[in-house]
């Protein structure tokens, strides 16, 4: 397990620039069978509890690095979200393993039916297999 502590405040182009040197290191080091990937959303500048400033694009681009990062599969675990945006970004999360961000900050428009459906069928693959 490994965990890098950042200061408060930190802005999501800092976070995902530090997110990829580490991940690059890790998997080098490591070499995985599998990745247990605690996908927080607590890190949204909205969010009540959290403390550092990502807005949706950004932490869809965190997950995504983390998909992309590794040829291991991946266990997507939720985790922290308190805030107005913590469901879309749970989507999100859910579309980086395909993918598709299905919503994007500010943009005051509902998903389309083509990106629920990328969603959907990645759901039904990962509950009942290929």
């Amino acid at each position: 397990m490994f965990n890098y502590p950042l200061p408060d405040g930190v802005t999501g182009e800092v976070y995902n620039s530090l997110l990829e040197e580490a991940l690059g290191e890790v998997m080098e080091d490591s070499d995985p069978d599998l990745v247990l990937y605690q996908a927080g959303r607590d890190v949204h500048h909205q969010d009540s509890l959290g403390e550092l400033n990502l807005d949706l694009n950004e932490i869809y681009r965190r997950d995504r690095q983390v998909m992309e990062k590794t040829d291991a599969p991946v266990v997507v675990m939720g985790g922290g979200g308190y805030g107005p945006k913590a469901a879309e970004a749970a989507v999100n999360t859910a579309g980086a393993a395909v993918g598709t961000q299905v919503y994007e900050e500010e943009s005051g428009h509902e998903p389309s039916e083509a990106n629920l459906e990328k969603i959907d069928t990645w759901y039904d693959m990962a509950l009942t297999g290929p």
